[in-house]
């Protein structure tokens, strides 16, 4: 963030991963590694492209079957 500070790491913010998984992260603080990922940051953000909602709307009948789907995400 900073030059000095970085996290990596798989910890996502929703109740399954923060109660029932274990999530991992690393803070990194005045180390040569923090350069590194900011470099490795600013490579993968020029070559990603920008995703719209039209690019996350699935076709109608995908979306019917992920409706059913979620109905069985609690139990899971």
């Amino acid at each position: 963030s900073d030059d000095r500070i970085a996290t990596v790491g798989t910890t996502n913010l929703d109740y399954r991963s923060l109660y029932h998984h274990f999530e991992c992260g690393a803070l990194i603080i005045d180390n040569s590694a923090v350069t590194e990922i900011k470099d490795d940051f600013i490579n993968t953000l020029q070559i990603s492209q920008q995703i719209t909602s039209k690019d996350c709307t699935p076709p109608i009948p995908i979306r019917l079957f992920q409706d059913v789907l979620r109905l069985f995400a609690p139990l899971m």
